[in-house]
């Protein structure tokens, strides 16, 4: 097998569409091989040069100056510039993109020079420089739009352009990258069947980051030889979670709301203990800043006519066996509860606000190493602030954003997230296992990945 002829899954069939409407894990992970942001993060979260060769505070950390390293190209050859950066970060700002709700804080995004970036704050926030290090505020040419019926719709500074051949996407060599070695040449994408995730009729040969249940999926395909492939546990940071909607007729009725997570946390633990899933300890995973090391109890759910029906909201998919028809008849019987149940594809967020459910369920990775960037994606969930969600707790998240000290910042997030539990907003549900599936002769280096991983990382082997 040649280099060029590797494959690499799983991609949504939602991709490609621009940046300002990526909203799933595996899309960022494609548009990463192709765009780069202004900084990077590495594996240990610490922050990076990428477009910006280094970068200062000033004004007390409300303001920040980049410099831009002029020596990198576009991959059309053009070298990026200071307002090609203004362009790219103002586009998320101005059309309420998924990171829009990352870069509330910012004020001004300026060009002082060619080469140098402005960045002004209205108030400190201790993890801007990770929330630029996202895959979708990856760096564009000024002006740039996409175009839905190009062969080649991205233009950005990775190792990868993004080109349609035939029916089929690939990602080639970007010829102007020159920053790393570009060991495999061209990957071939493997898009997923449908919208539930199904395993495509052509296995890849490199899956960079996936679930337990869909490993388990392709070692039953046809196709799939134990022997063919490497597969590798991964740290990863996904897991799922319940949360009292703020529509819901329960919503600030804490009687109610605690019944609801008793009942709940009832449910997720008896699917666990079915499944060998470990339950995550709260709103924050295990590994970043902030999380708690143990869950926090919740007492067991008793028979309350308080409480006699539930509606919950879920993504169709992680969520379909948990609350299956025949698990929701054994619930009403074992607990007296009955459930209505709207599983929503990625895109049908408003139509699951007008359902009203009870309680909503996520499932998600975080925008980046860092606690605020698994809360801030709440806000999309729950239809409002996260912060106004939260109602007098909410200071403590307002305390922990602009903390500088490191310490005092994991304390404050610790104790909103007992807060959030305490108060029945939120029952935590289970961590999901990510693994790595590679095809032999594929090889990975051994690096600190940022937080979605890089295809330049991986060769052939003997």
């Amino acid at each position: 097998m040649q280099a060029s002829d590797y494959t690499v899954g799983f991609v949504p069939t939602s991709f490609p569409r621009d940046p300002l409407e990526v909203n799933q894990y595996d899309e960022h992970v494609i548009l990463g091989q192709i765009l780069e942001p202004l900084v990077d993060s590495d594996g240990n979260g610490r922050v990076v040069p990428s477009v910006a060769k280094e970068w200062h505070f000033h004004d007390q950390g409300k303001k920040l100056i980049f410099e831009i390293d002029s020596s990198i190209r576009f991959s059309n050859g053009k070298n990026v510039t200071a307002v090609d950066v203004v362009y790219s970060i103002n586009r998320h700002i101005t059309f309420q993109s998924q990171s829009k709700n990352f870069l509330n804080d910012i004020e001004e995004v300026k060009a002082l020079s060619p080469n140098q970036v402005a960045i002004s704050l209205k108030k400190g926030d201790v993890a801007i420089l990770k929330i630029l290090s996202r895959d979708q505020l990856g760096i564009v040419p000024n002006g740039w739009v996409f175009n839905t019926t190009s062969e080649s719709p991205f233009v950005g500074t990775g190792p990868y352009i993004l080109r349609k051949i035939n029916s089929d996407w690939y990602l080639e060599k970007n010829s102007h990258y020159t920053r790393a070695e570009i060991n495999i040449k061209k990957w071939k994408l493997i898009f997923f069947k449908d919208a539930n995730f199904g395993i495509p009729q052509i296995l890849p040969d490199l899956a960079p980051d996936i679930t337990k249940g869909i490993l388990e999926q392709i070692k039953l395909h046809p196709t799939f030889q134990d022997g063919a492939y490497e597969v590798s546990p991964k740290f990863g940071f996904t897991q799922t979670s319940f949360w009292i909607h703020p529509g819901s007729r329960i919503y600030k009725d804490a009687e109610k709301q605690r019944l609801s997570q008793k009942f709940v946390n009832a449910i997720v633990d008896d699917y666990c203990k079915e499944i060998g899933a470990d339950r995550s300890t709260g709103m924050i995973p295990i590994g970043i800043q902030g999380s708690l090391s143990a869950p926090v109890a919740i007492s067991k759910y008793e028979k309350s006519k308080l409480l006699e029906k539930l509606k919950i909201a879920a993504p169709a998919g992680i969520f379909s066996d948990m609350l299956s028809a025949q698990r929701i008849s054994k619930i009403k019987e074992k607990y007296g509860v009955s459930i209505d149940v709207f599983f929503r594809s990625p895109g049908e967020l408003k139509k699951m606000q007008e359902w009203k459910p009870d309680v909503v369920a996520g499932s998600w990775a975080g925008g980046y190493n860092d606690p605020t960037g698994f809360l801030s994606l709440l806000t999309g969930l729950l239809g409002v602030n996260f912060e106004a969600y939260l109602g007098p707790i909410g200071k403590i998240l307002s305390q922990a954003e602009v903390e500088q000290s490191m310490q005092k910042r994991t304390d404050l997030f610790r104790k909103l997230g007992i807060a959030v539990i305490e108060d029945g907003l939120l029952t935590p549900g289970w961590r999901v296992p990510s693994y790595e599936l590679r095809k032999k002769p594929l090889e990975a280096k051994e690096f600190q990945t940022r937080y979605t991983p890089r295809l330049i990382n991986f060769s052939v082997g003997k």
